[in-house]
């Protein structure tokens, strides 16, 4: 097992950091399964992890003001690649800096909360005791925010179509911008992540078929 792995001491409260954690997942596409005997949140699909993508696996807990957070790559087989090294860094990269963003934003100060002597973090005295001060008292926190996934997306999906003479290489792209529609289309520019999931099929089915077309001209050539 290889992971990225990170303890971050936060000292914020728990229910701010179950929120933010839960919209980081949602809005990059996360499920909870099962991967290899244990919960996990776990981003993508067996047809998508066949080809480029790769599964994004996450885990994390939060204990007296700590965040424990393990990430890293899966394939079809249950291998793992952590997000450093050469091999897949496109990936890797994406993913560690998405990864980051959402560290510095678990660092924003709250309003009615100060340090405790404990170095935990007490809360305002009004507000609820059962972890709901989240949801009984307004406050407004800066959220997780995928509206760049969702124009790359657009863009890459439009380069997948226009690069139709060069298959290989309009495939590629059209996986990649299948990769940011997962993260831009929780965003609130959704529309542009959809609009370029769907040139990305285009432009992927265009070149699996002229990829074909050049098989069969091939072939003929040859007969």
């Amino acid at each position: 097992m290889s992971r990225y792995i990170q303890d971050v001491v936060l000292n914020q409260p728990a229910d701010f950091v179950a929120f933010m954690m839960n919209d980081y997942l949602s809005k990059n596409s996360f499920t909870l399964k099962t991967w290899k005997g244990a919960p996990a949140y776990v981003r993508g699909s067996f047809a998508s992890a066949f080809f480029i993508e790769k599964y994004r696996i996450m885990t994390w807990s939060y204990t007296n003001g700590v965040l424990h957070l393990e990430a890293c790559l899966g394939g079809i087989f249950g291998g793992e690649m952590d997000l450093s090294g050469a091999w897949g860094w496109m990936l890797k990269d994406a993913y560690r800096k998405d990864i980051e963003q959402l560290i510095q934003l678990l660092h924003q100060p709250l309003p009615n909360t100060a340090t405790a002597g404990d170095g935990s973090t007490a809360t305002d005295p009004t507000a609820a005791s059962d972890n709901t001060y989240y949801t009984q008292t307004t406050v407004t926190v800066q959220t997780t925010d995928n509206t760049k996934a969702a124009t790359t997306a657009l863009v890459l999906g439009i380069i997948s179509i226009c690069l139709f003479w060069f298959p290989y290489l309009g495939f590629l792209v059209g996986i990649f911008a299948i990769i940011f529609y997962r993260s831009g289309k929780g965003s609130s520019q959704s529309g542009k992540a959809t609009a370029g999931l769907v040139c990305a099929i285009i432009g992927i089915c265009i070149a699996l078929l002229i990829y074909f077309l050049n098989i069969v001209g091939t072939v003929m050539g040859i007969v």
